[in-house]
């Protein structure tokens, strides 16, 4: 699994620098580089997928507004999902579907374009994944921080992405 998460940062790397689309542009400017309690409370339009703007904005401070550091968030989120869905495949389905799982995830081009682009998208994702592992913990071994663990990724989910109710 670190090889392959090791590829899927490295491919994900060669697309980082590509100019920026419009939504990416427009959520860092009118969200994240601004003030956070105007980012984080300013709905007027569902291209601002707020924990991810709150993301962006605290590296957007540290690295200032670079492209790579506003897309940063998504990045990493993309990256995790390989061993995220390596481990919940592995828990539901055994080793052999967790590697392809997680191969799957490092090459598919639209999880590779989504985790180059400064969106919420691939956070929404590795936090579904995040809470299905934590939920299915719970519900194997009846622990309750794991449930609460479940409750908090799917709070976060939501709060980047309103379609996290659907996960």
């Amino acid at each position: 699994v670190t090889v392959v998460s090791l590829f899927a940062l490295l491919i994900r790397l060669v697309l980082l620098h590509q100019p920026m689309g419009h939504d990416e542009s427009y959520t860092s400017v009118i969200f994240a580089f601004e003030p956070l309690y105007k980012g984080l409370s300013d709905y007027h339009f569902p291209n601002n997928h707020d924990f991810h703007t709150l993301l962006v904005h605290i590296v957007y401070r540290i690295f200032g507004p670079q492209e790579w550091a506003v897309r940063l968030p998504a990045l990493i989120s993309g990256v995790l999902l390989v061993p995220g869905g390596y481990v919940l495949a592995k828990s539901w389905y055994g080793n052999k579907v967790a590697i392809v799982t997680a191969v799957l995830i490092a090459t598919f081009p639209e999880l590779i374009q989504y985790s180059v682009n400064a969106r919420g998208y691939t956070l929404m994702a590795f936090l579904t994944i995040l809470l299905l592992i934590s939920a299915n913990y719970a519900r194997l071994h009846k622990n309750s921080a794991a449930w609460f663990l479940a409750g908090l990724f799917g709070a976060f989910g939501f709060y980047t992405l309103p379609i996290m109710a659907y996960p």
